[in-house]
This record gives structure tokens, sequence and C-alpha cells, in this order.
């Protein structure tokens, strides 16, 4: 059985123990600056010798880099308010797949191994599914493999036990000399 989901566990325990998901939040500020840094650049160079140009440019992207994460820092307390409220709803549908955790443990959770796959859906078109497998402590048992399992671009994540699939490879032979 399958428990589904519409956000990456490991996202959300990052979010309920910090407040915020830094990693989005560099991440769309990066694309931001993708985006901006051209239009600034083109700007600059009209007004500006390139000497000239290069301590503006660099005050230009820090104060962009802030103002764009300040909100993050300011809602930081709701959204971990939100983030543990979400994983405590977790911690009891994970008992219909037979994990039993709580939301302290919950949060010591880590992911050892990731792959990805190449698979086609109905359509015949090529999606890449993320297996992601997490240690997940239990009352009841040490730890616990969880596979989540995610189709790259949907908002669906499925939960699951399972453990990656062990590939055995053959020793090389030597040469007895």
């Amino acid at each position: 059985m399958k428990l589904i989901i519409n956000y990456d566990i490991l996202e959300k325990i990052n979010v309920a123990k910090t407040g915020m998901n830094l990693n989005r939040a560099m991440k769309d500020t990066g694309h931001l600056l993708l985006a901006y840094a051209p239009f600034n650049i083109g700007i600059n160079l009209l007004q500006n010798t390139p000497e000239e140009m290069i301590p503006e440019f660099l005050c230009a992207v820090g104060m962009f880099s802030f103002i764009h994460t300040f909100p993050c820092v300011v809602l930081a307390k709701p959204q971990k308010e939100k983030a543990t409220r979400e994983l405590k709803i977790l911690v009891t549908d994970l008992e219909k797949i037979n994990i039993y955790t709580t939301k302290e443990l919950l949060l010591d959770s880590k992911k050892y191994k990731t792959e990805y796959e190449l698979i086609n859906d109905e359509n015949e078109k090529n999606q890449i599914k993320q297996n992601k497998y997490i240690l997940v402590p239990t009352k009841n048992e040490d730890e616990i493999s969880v596979l989540q399992e995610h189709i790259v671009g949907s908002e669906d994540y499925s939960l699951s036990i399972g453990e990656p699939k062990k590939v055995y490879k053959l020793a090389p032979i030597k040469n007895p000399a």
C-alpha cells in the first residue's frame, strides 16, 4: 500500500526544524538573478564603463538577494508551525502503512540513497521518476526504510516501505602467476 502526499517529506522536515526552506529560497533567488542580470548589465554598460559597473552591479545583486530572502526570514515562524502541523498529520497517516513513529522521531529522518529512472507514461511521454530512500526512526523498531517515489515535475509523492535493490557484481578473476 502506498500513501500519497503532496510534498517532499525531507523538505517538510527541514521547514519544521528551521522555519524556512533555504534551498528553495536560494534557488528562486538564483533564477530571478539570472533573469535580472542581463538587463542590469546592459543598462549599466550604457551608462558606465566596465570598471565602474562591477561595484554597482554587486551592490544591486546583494540588495536584490536581501529583498527576496527577507520575507522568508520574517515568515519563518508561521512556516515552521504549519510544517509541524503537517508532520503531525503525516505521523497518523504513516500508521496506515504500518510505520509507527512520532513527530519528534520523524524529525530525525535521514535520506540515505536517491535513484532516478526514466519511465514512459500512458501517453508515451518520457518522465523521470525519483526514488528517495529515507531512514525513519520508529517507536517499535530502530529504523525503517521508507521509499518516497516522485515523478519530477508533478505534485504527488508516494510513500511506502521499501529498500533499494541490491546489485551484485562478479569479482574480477586474478590471473595466477
